[in-house]
């Protein structure tokens, strides 16, 4: 039972995707949901809220750290 758990809390936190249980021409076997988009409980998620990802092992990108923007230094 406790991997069972741990298995909901990687999801939760976004450690793990989601399985994708049908996916269609274009789409990964997994998908993470952008965690920066508010969702309705009762309704699906639309395909404009998921990153798709090949496999179970690959990472969130909304978990990755974002590259900073080069500041361009201006000379007075």
């Amino acid at each position: 039972m406790k991997e069972h758990e741990q298995y909901l809390l990687d999801v939760i936190q976004g450690r793990r995707p989601f399985k994708n249980p049908n996916p269609k021409l274009g789409e990964g076997k997994y998908y993470y949901l952008d965690p920066n988009q508010e969702y309705d409980d009762m309704a699906p998620a639309r395909p404009d809220q998921k990153t798709y990802v090949p496999s179970e092992d690959s990472p969130n990108p909304y978990l990755q750290p974002r590259p900073q923007a080069q500041q361009s230094q201006q000379q007075p």
